[in-house]
């Protein structure tokens, strides 16, 4: 079957025809084979129908549990996970005693993959149990994958570690011709690798696993496989790989139907449009994610931030406050994408600064940090300690907003977490800055244009960019000519803000409306390519009149 899928599926259907009616055990056995190659055909709704009708022999307790347990990820694969879930835990309580491990394994996945940390509690003592099953290494990959994602949710990281290291050992040890027949396993490994942030090791095996699914025909797999692959490249900040893979991930995903896949890629590649080509190319494909994502909660949760940081960037702060408060909102921390909350309140902490509302941005910032301290990950430390930093120096502290850069950078340093590497570099520059330290902050400019330049972001180049304006380096690094000017009536309102003054205090100043400050506000972001009030009034502090309205704007 992993050689030539149609034709075993051909072969699956001549072997029900000739399966004795009598016999439940071998038509149940012959259906369920026909489902299996059907499936890796890429015909996942018909391969689910086939195991209906096995589930529907009365079989004995292997084949059912065997057809219970492809049906349900047949349904993930459909999008329909967590009724999956609930039909698959109907059956735990009348598996026999020698199979309940294996039922258990496949139904803590699930909910791993969904978040539904409570369903997996009680399902614990079971996976330890299935990891003793020395003669079947998929199985104990498996179960101990799925122990590393749970003790990663409730911030054991060295648990956590150490699981994966076993499951990666399991993999590992397996041939291709073993591995073909059970990619499922690799692509959960993958998965759980890359929320841990052990990337190296989740590209690496999820590399593998698309290999042998193009190399054996394993269509129903291949649209998650690439899914995963893009969403790790995005995340190490190889931006051409990352959009290129998710494209074919989404047109895999569509042409079976594979919904969840296809929510995944749009995500991601969403991601690294923006940080590629900025906030106008990636908003249709974030709107479009989180449009797809809309009957899978956890997904939506995803698509949702991503799209709050893509209208961040296109200067619609209100809208980004307005989405990353629906992930933050109380009670959230305790539902799903545990291992994302810290990012997300982090963001929210940024969007709010970005409003002007420096001391709320703090509290959420302090928030950001406790629940990263909580979860353990240091990559999401780093990115509550790079808000900390961003929103002190808002509130005129530069040395405990240096200090949280600083930390944020070692954090960060060696973890393929090279974009925001470079926006903590950024951030120490503009600390040393203020603090009339300009040899040092220099040295941080030229490391983030370092990695600007070794990684095809045209947003972090931008960054680097209004660094050196600032630095008056700007002729001497990147020639860049300059957008639009402003009109009159964005030159005032950027010029108030600089000040400090908030987008209520503008309107008032103005005789406006706040919605017409933030509409001005938002074409001044575009315009001058900054995307914070502390870096608008940095640039036009140094800019020494070079931004100015109605007239010929300076090129640097």
């Amino acid at each position: 079957m992993t050689v030539d899928p149609p034709l075993a599926a051909r072969l699956g259907s001549l072997a029900v025809t000739l399966a004795p009616p009598d016999d439940p055990a071998a038509l149940g056995g012959a259906l369920l084979s026909q489902a299996r190659a059907t499936a890796a055909t890429g015909d996942l709704a018909g391969a689910l129908r086939l195991v209906e009708g096995a589930l529907d022999t009365s079989p004995g307790p292997d084949i059912r549990l065997a057809a219970t347990v492809l049906r349900a990820d047949l349904a993930d694969r459909l999008g329909a996970g967590v009724p999956a879930m609930a039909r698959l835990a109907g059956e735990h309580s009348t598996t026999v005693d020698r199979l309940r491990p294996r039922l258990s394994v496949s139904l803590g996945r699930l909910a791993a993959r969904h978040g539904r940390w409570d369903d997996l509690n009680p399902l614990v003592p079971a996976l330890k149990v299935a990891t003793g099953v020395e003669t079947d290494r998929p199985l104990v990959a498996v179960a101990r994958t799925t122990l590393a994602a749970r003790a990663t949710a409730h911030g054991c990281t060295d648990a956590a570690a150490s699981e994966l290291r076993a499951a990666e050992a399991l993999v590992d040890a397996m041939s291709d011709r073993a591995l073909a027949g059970c990619l499922d396993v690799p692509e959960w490994l993958a998965w759980v690798q890359g929320v841990v942030l052990e990337k190296e090791g989740a590209l690496r095996h999820v590399t593998r696993a698309v290999a042998l699914a193009r190399e054996h025909g394993q269509v129903h797999v291949l649209p998650g496989l690439l899914a995963g692959q893009a969403r790790i490249a995005a995340g190490s900040g190889r931006l051409d790989e990352a959009v290129r893979v998710a494209l074919e991930a989404e047109q895999a995903g569509r042409s079976i139907g594979a919904r969840p896949a296809v929510t995944i890629a749009l995500t991601y590649r969403a991601m690294a449009l923006l940080w590629h080509a900025g906030p106008q190319a990636a908003a249709p494909v974030g709107e479009e994610a989180v449009r797809e994502a809309r009957h899978d909660p956890m997904l939506h949760d995803t698509a949702v931030a991503v799209l709050s940081h893509i209208r961040f960037a296109q200067g619609r702060h209100a809208e980004a406050r307005h989405l990353t408060g629906t992930l933050v909102e109380a009670g959230r921390e305790q539902l799903r994408r545990r291992d994302l909350q810290p990012k997300w309140l982090a963001g929210h902490a940024e969007f709010l600064l970005a409003g002007g509302l420096v001391e709320e941005a703090y509290a959420w910032s302090q928030r950001a940090e406790a629940a990263a301290a909580a979860l353990g990950l240091e990559i999401r430390r780093a990115e509550a300690h790079l808000a900390t930093a961003h929103v002190l120096f808002a509130r005129q502290d530069p040395v405990g907003a240096l200090a949280a850069a600083r930390h944020a950078i070692r954090l960060f340093a060696g973890r393929q977490a090279n974009l925001s590497l470079g926006q903590a570099h950024l951030a120490v520059a503009g600390c040393l800055d203020a603090l009339r330290e300009p040899g040092p902050a220099r040295e941080h400019i030229h490391l983030a244009r370092v990695i600007a330049e070794r990684t095809p972001s045209a947003w972090l180049r931008q960054q680097v960019v209004n660094a050196q304006r600032r630095q008056g380096a700007g002729q001497r690094r990147w020639a860049v000519v300059a957008g639009p000017d402003l009109t009159q009536a964005e030159h005032r309102v950027a010029v108030l803000v600089a000040e400090g003054l908030t987008n209520r205090a503008v309107a008032m100043r103005l005789y406006v409306t706040e919605r017409t400050v933030e509409a001005h506000l938002t074409r001044v972001y575009r315009k001058l390519g900054v995307s914070s009030r502390a870096t608008l009034a940095a640039l036009l502090r140094d800019a020494g009149g070079a931004v100015r309205p109605g007239g010929t704007q300076a090129t640097w």
